[in-house]
């Protein structure tokens, strides 16, 4: 005979079970998907980031469908903000994509493309990160300082000469100037010689991702034009991402630096960012009810 404390020590047990995430309730969930359609830069919407000058108020343009990173003679950098997302399982993955279309001229070597996603440190507010900003060699914002990160480097090459991907971490002595400067940036490594090339007047995508190991570190991995390269962090300084950036070398793109120029830099579009869920560890909590379950169990 099951006594009836019995039974409702089982059904509460059952009710408690199904509260705990299982694989096949996990899921992506999508944090930013955005064409700019709307022909602007700010977040008018859902699924939309805002879009910010890092370097100086010239680098960046809204366009119908795309956002500008006016660069071309000039070495500039971009950023957006977005809810920040923690990666606090094993598992756990952002994912940061997105599509960029090259001017006319592109550098024959020699330059990069570089693209990041970093810890904000809450850095969001109209007087910090939530604005234009600016920065200089002799004029570091602190604002971008010890910002906990990772970029990726693309050779801007317009013939295959040896490209290769590249992986960069942050540390607490970054400059102040976010990816004006591999100053304050740890290399992981680089793919070497993968040979590919950016040409002129070509649309292309490119994606950054990081993922929780089950020993507590990250997996930073960046794919273009079928190519991947990871870098294993063993420590990481942060699990939380909030901010993309982008910034591209002087000559990389372009022959001006005027904002409405045709052939002032890329125009970057389709960007997206994802939360894909990984295995929660089961909780204390949870280990000791199922180990009051199967005791009850033997009792019956």
């Amino acid at each position: 005979m099951i006594r009836p404390h019995r039974i409702t020590l089982l059904l509460a047990g059952v009710a408690a079970l199904a509260c705990i995430p299982t694989t096949s309730a996990l899921a992506t969930t999508l944090i930013v998907d955005d064409s700019f359609a709307d022909g602007d830069r700010a977040a008018t919407g859902p699924l939309q980031a805002d879009f910010f000058a890092s370097s100086t108020s010239n680098a960046i343009e809204s366009n119908a469908g795309s956002v500008g990173l006016v660069s071309g003679g000039s070495g500039r950098q971009i950023h957006a903000l977005f809810p920040t997302q923690t990666l606090a399982n094993a598992g756990d993955t952002l994912l940061t994509s997105f599509t960029f279309m090259t001017p006319a001229t592109v550098a024959s070597g020699n330059e990069d493309l570089r693209f990041g996603i970093f810890d904000n440190l809450g850095r969001t507010s109209a007087s910090e990160l939530g604005q234009d900003t600016s920065y200089s060699s002799g004029s570091p914002n602190a604002s971008y300082s010890g910002l906990p990160g990772y970029y990726a480097e693309l050779d801007v090459e317009s013939a295959d000469s040896g490209t290769d991907l590249n992986i960069r971490e942050s540390n607490p002595s970054t400059s102040g100037r976010l990816l004006a400067t591999s100053s304050g940036f740890t290399n992981l490594g680089s793919g070497s010689d993968i040979g590919y090339a950016i040409v002129a007047d070509t649309e292309y995508t490119a994606t950054l991702s990081a993922t929780r190991t089950a020993t507590g570190g990250l997996d930073v991995t960046t794919t273009f034009l079928g190519n991947s390269h990871t870098e294993n962090v063993a420590s990481p300084l942060s699990y939380d991402f909030g901010m993309l950036a982008y910034g591209s070398s002087s000559g990389a793109f372009g022959s001006s630096n005027t904002p409405g120029d045709p052939d002032n830099g890329i125009d970057i579009t389709n960007v997206r960012v994802e939360f894909v869920a990984g295995i929660p560890e089961p909780s204390t909590a949870a280990l000791a009810l199922l180990a009051t379950l199967a005791f009850a169990k033997r009792r019956f």
